[in-house]
């Protein structure tokens, strides 16, 4: 577990209020050893598990300050010291910052400053590289395009998601409502038997979808390859995992990293079994030799990237290549979820429509014609 603790304390004739996040036991106490401040509180606050991590909206907050801060002409060190002290971050994140600040005063080097697990990885491999102040800005800015895309697409992908299975849960609710309450009370107020065959077969049908959807979601968290096989939205899903896969490419070219080492980082650390599955062997006929050209040429249901690649060997410039596909696959993403939305609502209409003709025929059936018939006999 990690602990969180209230900490304030005096440097110079300046009292700071923030927090500080022990990730190992006694870790604190290692930090604050010979160094020039003075404690005033340190109590435990909250406690959270190891796996946890600075969001992706908090570490944009964080670069875009950092951002500004460093063009206004402020160094690393004075802008963490107004970072520990913004309300604009959770407890959690300026935890985490203030552990950097304390590092940072010491005298630690990039690497040992920016060491916790708490950050987003690509943060902390560029925070090492980056040698100078403007290499550092130029960081920060690419930083910020990259937060703020997967942001973007995250939501997108959300209201992709969401949207269908909140309609889809409103349309079982409904039919249940209609069978089970709605048509039986109709039935005893005009004393007829009303026999909903569609609403019937409707309820079996689409809570079967409902189901069916709910499992292949569980199934999906584990292994993604099964987003391939799901009706409509399989190309929504394809292109996110490929986008943001040639996104993380792409920053990490951008800031310097060879095209084998940055493939071999993604995937080592990208939680995708449809991506694992196809280009671990692309890493190891790379490290056996193997051209880059040729070692994705055979990538199973990824013939763009295969084919972007093959193009790119007569100029070799692979940051250029992976821009493309970035760009690509997010048009297609774009296009893939507004097809999703825009194809919902009409059939949502049409179910809620056919619902209630069915009722309207039935209960013309039943009680108009039925009256009219037992009139005349």
């Amino acid at each position: 577990m990690k602990k969180l603790y209230k900490f304030s304390f005096k440097e110079g004739n300046n009292v700071i209020n923030t927090y500080l996040l022990e990730e190992e036991k006694d870790e604190n106490y290692n930090i604050l050893e010979n160094i020039d401040i003075k404690v005033i509180n340190e109590k435990v606050d909250n406690l959270y598990f190891d796996v946890k991590k600075i969001s992706t909206e908090e570490m944009k907050i964080i670069c875009e300050n950092f951002y500004l801060l460093l063009n206004s002409g402020l160094n690393l060190y004075d802008s963490l010291k107004f970072l520990i002290q913004s309300k604009q971050i959770s407890k959690f994140t300026r935890g985490v910052l203030t552990k950097s600040f304390l590092l940072l005063k010491k005298g630690k080097n990039a690497e040992q400053v920016f060491s916790s697990n708490s950050y987003h990885e690509y943060f902390v491999y560029i925070m090492n590289i980056s040698t100078t102040k403007n290499i550092l800005i130029r960081s920060f800015s690419s930083l910020i395009e990259y937060f703020n895309s997967m942001i973007e697409t995250k939501n997108s992908l959300q209201k992709s998601t969401i949207y269908p299975m909140t309609v889809l849960s409103s349309i079982v609710i409904i039919l249940i409502s209609m069978n089970f309450f709605i048509i039986p009370k109709l039935s005893s107020l005009l004393d007829v038997d009303l026999n909903m065959g569609t609403t019937n077969v409707l309820l079996y049908l689409f809570f079967s979808i409902f189901l069916f959807t709910v499992v292949f979601a569980v199934l999906s968290k584990k292994n993604d390859n099964y987003l391939l096989y799901l009706p409509i939205a399989n190309n929504l899903f394809r292109n996110y995992i490929l986008y943001k896969f040639t996104k993380d490419i792409n920053i990490l070219l951008k800031n310097e990293m060879s095209i084998d080492k940055a493939l071999n980082k993604v995937i080592s650390k990208i939680n995708s079994k449809f991506l694992t599955d196809r280009f671990l062997p692309v890493i190891v006929n790379i490290e056996r030799g193997k051209s880059l050209e040729n070692s994705f040429e055979n990538i199973k249901n990824i013939s763009e990237i295969s084919i972007a690649l093959t193009l790119s060997k007569f100029k070799g410039n692979y940051e250029d290549v992976f821009d493309f596909l970035e760009k690509q696959f997010k048009n297609n993403f774009n296009n893939s979820s507004e097809k999703i939305k825009k194809m919902i609502e009409p059939i949502f209409i049409s179910i809620l429509g056919i619902i209630i003709l069915s009722i309207a025929y039935e209960i013309f059936q039943k009680v108009y014609i039925g009256g009219i018939s037992g009139g005349l006999m």
